[in-house]
């Protein structure tokens, strides 16, 4: 095999609005899963869960970071993915350690409990991971305080970029908006302005 061989071909509209299908070569998820397991730390004891389609790309770093690293993954039924009270037990059950979804999973998953009913039993090293949409300040703060959690990863990228293309760690002393990050290992951002001219630094 070649580093530019395809590793999985996935349906998006991406970053042009028009539906395609986006080739992703090995190399390019061998980079993602090699910041993945470093920033998150993620290792043979680790539990992550699935609550996305397989569809969407944000579920490859979720499987590979698992599979790569000897943790455990976790395929959940779309009626524990949706119903509050069975999200709530399956994470304590099986004491999940990592968890990525979109900024209003999280939110709703909050409003649906009752105030408190999450906060104790994440104590643990749990690791939350947003993307897939806007993280606004007021939800980070929200999201960091249900769940007890000391930083929240806000990830950001569309398809072609292999799922991520920027991350920060968001914490409760976020007093100015929710930033789209720095750019991963071996990217390069590029901040344009409305004529997709370079902007000065």
């Amino acid at each position: 095999g070649s580093p530019s061989d395809l590793i999985y071909c996935i349906y998006t509209s991406g970053s042009t609005g028009r539906p395609k299908g986006v080739l992703i070569e090995h190399r390019n998820v061998v980079n993602l899963m090699r910041w993945v397991i470093e920033e998150y730390g993620c290792n043979e004891n680790d539990s992550g869960a699935l609550t996305s389609s397989m569809c969407f790309d944000a579920s490859i770093e979720m499987i590979f970071g698992m599979l790569i690293t000897g943790g455990v993954l976790h395929i959940l039924k779309n009626e524990e993915i949706l119903n509050p009270y069975e999200i709530r037990e399956y994470l304590l059950r099986y004491s999940i350690t990592l968890l990525s979804s979109t900024p209003s999973y999280f939110v709703e998953m909050t409003r649906a409990l009752p105030k408190g009913a999450w906060t104790k039993p994440f104590e643990s090293a749990m690791r939350f991971v947003s993307g897939g949409e806007l993280l606004r300040e007021q939800d980070s703060k929200i999201i960091l305080s249900s769940f007890n959690l000391d930083l929240l990863y806000n990830t950001y990228g569309p398809t072609e970029t292999t799922v991520n293309a920027t991350s920060v760690q968001v914490g409760l002393a976020c007093e100015y908006g929710v930033s789209i990050g720095k750019p991963l290992p071996n990217y390069r951002i590029y901040i344009l302005d409305e004529g997709d001219g370079l902007c000065p630094i």
